[in-house]
């Protein structure tokens, strides 16, 4: 009768030891599985935003243009905007645009405090070689810190443009303002 409770015990104990082997397989299967669709999730809400920013039009002449120019965040959001800069020069030429600073439209000659101010970044942000006529589309990254100031924060878009191999050279003389209200 001893040997019968030692055996029933030693089956009982591969019994869970299967069971949590199978149980550990699924849950990896399943971490793996949904990590795996967040990734195409990321590449692909990339690529739709930067098609969907391609049918933007800039008339009138300007050279930079945006999804949008004023928006509300609250603390801790971010917005992405979309960035379309079209090539009015005769000749094929490499365009980067800047618009890193923000400053608060109540005193617009001194930047605010950095800790203050908005987080603003590009995705893939290399110079975009253009043709003359064509048009090239990056993506802008503006995010609110807890620390940012409240109140109307004016984002000042520019662009350099230089030829093929060149340093940058030229500022733009039209500049393009983005406003983010800050609550």
């Amino acid at each position: 009768m001893h040997n019968k409770k030692g055996f029933e015990l030693a089956l009982n104990t591969i019994v869970v030891l299967v069971l949590m082997l199978a149980i550990f397989a699924v849950g990896m299967w399943l971490a793996t599985t949904i990590f795996e669709r967040g990734e195409e999730f990321i590449d692909l809400s990339n690529e739709q935003l930067l098609n969907q920013y391609r049918g933007l039009s800039c008339g009138g002449g300007q050279v930079l243009c945006v999804s949008e120019k004023s928006f509300t965040l609250g603390y801790g959001q971010q917005k992405v905007v979309g960035v379309k800069i079209v090539n009015r020069l005769d000749k094929k030429m490499n365009f980067e645009i800047d618009g890193s600073e923000s400053y608060i439209d109540t005193n617009p000659l001194s930047p605010a405090n950095p800790s203050a101010q908005l987080n603003i970044s590009y995705i893939e942000h290399p110079p975009i070689l253009l043709q003359k006529g064509e048009a090239g589309v990056q993506l802008l990254s503006i995010i609110t810190k807890d620390t940012t100031t409240e109140g109307t924060h004016i984002i000042k878009l520019v662009y350099d443009y230089y030829e093929e191999g060149g340093t940058a050279g030229s500022d733009s003389l039209d500049p393009l303002n983005i406003y983010v209200k800050v609550e």
